[in-house]
């Protein structure tokens, strides 16, 4: 069994392992914060450190006990009182602790992070764990988000330094791949917001001669402004921070209505007489256009960028192939007397549609070929129009608004078809919602009213901005 321990020794060890533990304690704590968040923290971007790909230093265990060593399984079976199946036999001279780790593995495998055969330098620790726990890996069970009730809490609101664009907050964007908002009105001033949900910092604000803003939309290093008033378009370029009108091609009249490709190659615009006008985001020249009998009231592209669905205010809704420039497919929006909204997930899997009868109607995408199709949920909590339609990254929730009552904002669970019961608050003071979005990652929601004021929220089940 080995040399006897004196007094002495006794002491010295028992102080080893006390610092020991406290140094776990303390470990634990910081991985507790990192894994499920820590309310004074804010949403930071995540920076990615490149890994050695040399001089890997043998890996070590964090913590030994030199008691472990001496225990054999058959000394724990018989304390235990306890035998080992048919078969086991050869395994009682081994340590105990060998046979514990040996069965652990097999059950439930080694995580990622506990794997220490190589060098992680910064903050990649961190992220290693938490794509192994589930934070970033959408399509972990641990990291499902459940039906019933949302964790949210209200920020500062996103303009808290400015309130000068509305009054009407029409454009509220969130930039897809850095930390900055946008938000326009008719004021014809926008402006830009660096996102941390404590101060949300003014970037830049400006204004545009004479030019209500309608619809403005990020498109990589240029933002794209359109104005119900007005044959042109604004256009401007965050590197120069420069303005620039551009004259909208022939039989285009306005640009009130308009959506981005998520290629980033097209801008589809919405005509006043039931045209799809097409053009090339770049040159900004008209490639494509098609018409139909009613006006239409919303479009949206589908993730691949090469199809546009389009709701019409007879309550149609047509599909335009991008690349061939026709029309393939045309279904009537079960219910709807005169459509009003639409939007297709970024999963490509749903198309939902809104109506001026407050009745949003939820598809499966791959049920919408075939007749005249039924959706898969009919969500009736609203009774006013839907004006605003928004899926979040993940195609978890779709949220959907109404301007023209106050308070009328739902997000719904997509998975259960069912909303979440605690937003909005009841003493929530959300006045008319013109705008609303989701932050690249679904970490913020933002809410714009008729009150010049955009309402930041943070969504704590989402980890990254």
């Amino acid at each position: 069994m080995g040399k006897k321990r004196t007094n002495s020794e006794s002491v010295e060890v028992k102080e080893s392992k006390k610092f020991a533990y406290e140094d776990i304690c303390a470990e634990e704590e910081r991985l507790s914060k990192l894994l499920f968040g820590d309310v004074n923290e804010v949403i930071k971007t995540e920076t990615v450190v490149e890994k050695p790909s040399e001089n890997v230093p043998e890996s070590t265990a964090a913590w030994e006990d030199e008691d472990d060593a001496s225990i054999t399984v058959q000394t724990a079976l018989q304390s235990q009182k306890r035998k080992l199946p048919n078969g086991g036999v050869n395994e009682k001279q081994n340590t105990y602790s060998s046979l514990l780790k040996h069965k652990y593995k097999n059950l439930v495998g080694t995580p990622k992070w506990a794997k220490l055969d190589k060098v992680v330098d910064g903050d990649d620790s961190d992220d290693e764990i938490l794509r192994s726990c589930g934070h970033i890996a959408s399509n972990s069970i641990e990291n499902t988000l459940r039906k019933g009730t949302l964790e949210i809490k209200q920020l500062t609101d996103l303009n808290a330094e400015t309130y000068t664009e509305g009054p009407f907050i029409h454009s509220l964007e969130f930039h897809p791949t850095s930390t900055v908002g946008l938000v326009a009105g008719p004021s014809a001033i926008f402006s830009l917001f660096a996102v941390d949900g404590k101060r949300n910092n003014k970037i830049h604000s400006v204004k545009l001669d004479q030019f209500p803003i309608k619809c403005a939309k990020f498109n990589g290093d240029e933002i794209v402004f359109g104005s119900a008033r007005h044959n042109y378009m604004y256009i401007y370029d965050l590197e120069k921070a420069q303005a620039q009108r551009i004259f909208l091609p022939q039989d285009m009249t306005n640009m009130q209505r308009f959506e981005m490709s998520p290629c980033g190659n097209y801008i589809a615009v919405s005509g006043r007489f039931g045209e799809l006008f097409l053009l090339n985001a770049k040159s900004k020249e008209k490639i494509g256009n098609f018409k139909q009998d009613s006006k239409l009231r919303a479009i949206s592209f589908t993730p691949d960028s090469n199809h546009i669905y389009a709701h019409s205010e007879t309550g149609t809704v047509t599909v335009w192939d991008v690349k061939m420039q026709r029309v393939v497919n045309r279904w009537y929006d079960e219910g709807c007397i005169q459509g009003s909204s639409i939007d297709v997930s970024p999963c490509g899997q749903y198309v939902a549609t809104g109506s001026f009868e407050g009745v949003v109607n939820l598809y499966d995408r791959s049920s919408l070929d075939v007749g005249n199709p039924k959706p898969l949920k009919a969500i009736m909590n609203l009774t006013t129009c839907i004006t605003g339609l928004k899926f979040n990254s993940t195609s978890e929730i779709l949220a959907f608004s109404s301007r023209e009552k106050d308070g009328d904002v739902k997000l719904l669970h997509v998975n259960s078809k069912t909303v979440f019961s605690n937003f909005p608050g009841l003493n929530t003071k959300l006045h008319k919602i013109n705008s609303i979005a989701f932050s690249p990652l679904s970490g913020y929601f933002a809410v714009g009213n008729n009150k010049s004021k955009v309402l930041l929220y943070r969504l704590k089940h989402y980890a990254s901005y």
